[in-house]
């Protein structure tokens, strides 16, 4: 019991100076890490930081259920990017996470057209954009050599 006192008093003076005033970002860092240690200690619950420490890249930490369970986003049109659901943009168009948003794709360079999630020249009638050389080819050209 004398063990939970002393906790407790640390855990304490620790919430104060990180809530009154301004210490360096690894204090805090510190601070964030411990504080569920503390807290577990004293409640007498299980430590809910080794569960979550367990799950995979594609998993979240479920702490009512208190397992991992696969992510998924439940909404048609929607994928998983990371641990965030995201729209699942048309071709030609990109997600945009600071406007929340499908964007549409552009080139800023003229006589270029969007193909896949990329810029190529959009070339005349007859040719054909090549990605080695990125440079239109003639197609009667590359036929004649066959």
């Amino acid at each position: 019991m004398r063990i939970g006192i002393q906790l407790f008093i640390i855990s304490a003076i620790l919430v104060l100076i990180v809530e009154s005033m301004e210490v360096p970002s690894y204090i805090k860092k510190i601070h964030e890490k411990i504080q569920p240690y503390l807290s577990s200690l004293l409640t007498g619950k299980e430590n809910p930081v080794k569960d979550t420490e367990r799950c995979q890249d594609n998993e979240k930490w479920d702490p009512y259920f208190k397992k991992c369970r696969k992510l998924g986003c439940g909404l048609p049109g929607y994928v998983i990017r990371g641990k965030k659901c995201e729209k699942q943009c048309e071709e030609g168009w990109k997600w945009d996470p600071y406007f929340n948003k499908c964007r549409k794709l552009i080139c800023a360079l003229p006589g270029y057209v969007i193909r896949g999630k990329k810029c190529v020249k959009q070339c005349e009638e007859d040719w054909t954009w090549d990605p080695i050389l990125k440079e239109c080819r003639d197609l009667r050209d590359l036929s004649a050599r066959k």
